[in-house]
């Protein structure tokens, strides 16, 4: 599957489970894990994890770190972003929500193939052998 196709279906993906509390939460805290692993600070958000207030919080993060640039560079490199993509010309409030799409692409993926039934699993193993 090409990049782009993946972009496509994840931030289809993104517009749809961002509306559940589980799949905010557990983005968000994909998202302050890498902040953390970066040495970047995050506020951290209500229970609720309303998506205006990641966002927020995202936002003031990135303002707070963006004038640093080995903590930027930092930053970038810890959430994975795509090279193609030149992040110091995108507003911060792209660069948020980029963040967050990104972020998501990573629990997505984790859940998709984590409910994949493996080829290797044991109690499977019959299932996958010739007769």
């Amino acid at each position: 599957m090409s990049d782009n196709s993946f972009s496509l279906i994840a931030s289809q993906q993104f517009d749809i489970q961002m509306n559940s509390k589980q799949w905010r939460m557990d983005t968000f805290n994909q998202l302050s894990k890498d902040f953390q692993l970066s040495g970047v600070s995050i506020e951290s958000v209500s229970e609720e994890f309303d998506l205006t207030e990641i966002m927020r919080s995202i936002t003031d993060s990135i303002q707070s770190v963006k004038s640093n640039k080995q903590q930027w560079d930092n930053l970038n490199y810890r959430i994975d972003l795509p090279t193609k993509i030149d992040i110091d010309c995108l507003s911060i409030e792209e660069a948020s929500r980029l963040f967050l799409l990104r972020c998501f692409q990573k629990v997505w993926i984790r859940k998709h193939y984590s409910n994949s039934i493996s080829k290797d699993d044991v109690n499977d193993i019959e299932e996958h052998l010739k007769p």
